[in-house]
């Protein structure tokens, strides 16, 4: 088998390894031109957010008419975006994918504005690594709150270790009622994560601690409750 020395570009992801600071990063730069040639927006005007402030999508009524826009396909380039590099674009990913089986003017406008926002940020990079790793994985994990039109809330967490390794962002599967219940699942989506990650580090002989950093004081006294941790 030839060696064809380092790789510079895969999965339409863009690999810069700097052997100096022992980091990598990942950039889709080129993937985002892709997508704004493809729907013809590639001079577009930029925006600094991908969602406007409290905006809430709303499934299709039996007045609205259904776009023929081939938006399964659209929620799909943001989706493999969001997944790999980009994950400042997965609650809006996620957002949108709820509403692939009928999909109206709106979203497809809201997805237009995504494109918008990428434009202005496409040059973003995910850089992993340093020369010194930190002493502790932490995790993050945060929720808003019965935000869907169905009452349901979104999670999200990040998980870092030199970098952001891994992250989601997830309607929850049942409605809360309360924020600390809330909470909890989106700590319990986080802390699954942990444990695999965990288990792959020590792999590599690594060692850190781990923290999980959450915002709602009734969830983090339930969690240090030892009546709960059986």
């Amino acid at each position: 088998m030839d060696n064809l020395g380092e790789v510079s570009y895969a999965l339409g992801i863009k690999i810069t390894r700097n052997r100096a600071l022992q980091t990598i990063a990942l950039s889709q730069e080129l993937y985002i031109n892709k997508i704004l040639k493809e729907y013809g927006i590639e001079d577009c005007k930029s925006v600094v957010t991908p969602m406007i402030q409290n905006e809430r999508l709303t499934p299709a009524t039996a007045k609205d008419k259904i776009s023929r826009f081939d938006y399964g396909k659209a929620v799909g380039l943001l989706n493999y975006l969001s997944t790999c590099t980009r994950p400042d674009v997965s609650f809006v990913t996620s957002a949108l994918s709820q509403f692939l089986e009928k999909p109206t003017a709106e979203h497809v406008l809201e997805f237009k504005r995504v494109l918008r926002y990428l434009q202005g940020t496409k040059q973003e990079v995910l850089i992993l690594g340093g020369k010194k790793l930190d002493d502790a994985i932490v995790g993050f994990c945060d929720l808003d709150f019965g935000s869907n039109f169905d009452g349901r809330s979104f999670s999200g967490y990040g998980l870092m270790y030199g970098g952001l390794i891994t992250w989601k962002t997830k309607k929850q599967p049942t409605v809360a009622l309360l924020t600390t219940e809330a909470e909890l699942k989106a700590m319990t989506e986080l802390l699954q994560d942990v444990i695999w990650v965990k288990g792959l580090i020590f792999d590599f002989k690594l060692c850190p601690t781990i923290k999980v950093r959450c915002d709602n004081q009734g969830a983090i006294a339930l969690c240090q409750n030892p009546l709960y941790h059986h």
